[in-house]
């Protein structure tokens, strides 16, 4: 029966066994596709077949670093061989030096909407709100587009565990927003259904 839970995985989970995902409820998978513009994810391929295969939804996201958000966009796109069905998502987080700035997230989603007519979802958490609320108030100009094409409800965030951890949402698709007022959903789901805490 499907529990309404997609995880989000990369190699860094090794073989998942997206068979046992699918028969325990799982409904979708987003792999991790590209970092930047030079990492393409090794085990993005095989395990769109396995995913495929095993009737699962598919999407595929970015994680941005500091550089030209159109860039990686575009790097994005040319590697994970997107069809109308693919969900797309901008996993815009902290990564130091690294970190992706506002205006180069805004620059990948933009171009990613140019390209497929589709803007895509994101993953960030506080990094976003917190970089919002630095924007100034500018009703109709910078801080509401921000908003719009670039803010996504993290509320349903979960984990699962299928041969790993992987990152779940307990929606079938991410939401895009026009703010992100409420606080994450920090609760873990494991495999069997059960749920506890994180901190």
């Amino acid at each position: 029966m499907p529990i309404n839970v997609i995880v989000d995985i990369s190699h860094h989970n090794g073989n998942v066994d997206l068979n046992k995902a699918q028969q325990a409820g799982i409904a979708g998978v987003i792999h991790k596709g590209t970092q930047g513009t030079g990492m393409f994810d090794r085990s993005y391929t095989g395990n769109r077949q396995k995913a495929e295969a095993a009737g699962l939804m598919w999407g595929a996201y970015h994680f941005g670093t500091k550089g030209d958000g159109a860039a990686q966009a575009d790097f994005f796109l040319s590697k994970i061989n997107a069809d109308e069905q693919t969900l797309l998502v901008l996993d815009y987080e902290p990564n130091g030096l690294r970190t992706m700035t506002l205006d180069q997230a805004r620059a990948f989603v933009t171009r990613v909407n140019a390209v497929t007519g589709r803007f895509p979802g994101l993953y960030s958490g506080n990094l976003i709100k917190e970089q919002l609320r630095s924007q100034p108030v500018d009703p109709g100009g910078s801080r509401s587009t921000y908003s719009r094409i670039a803010c996504a409800r993290n509320n349903s965030a979960r984990r699962a565990t299928i041969s790993g951890e992987a990152d779940c949402s307990a929606r079938k698709r991410i939401e895009l927003s026009s703010h992100c007022a409420s606080p994450p959903d920090t609760s873990i789901t494991s495999i069997d259904g059960s749920a506890s805490s994180r901190g």
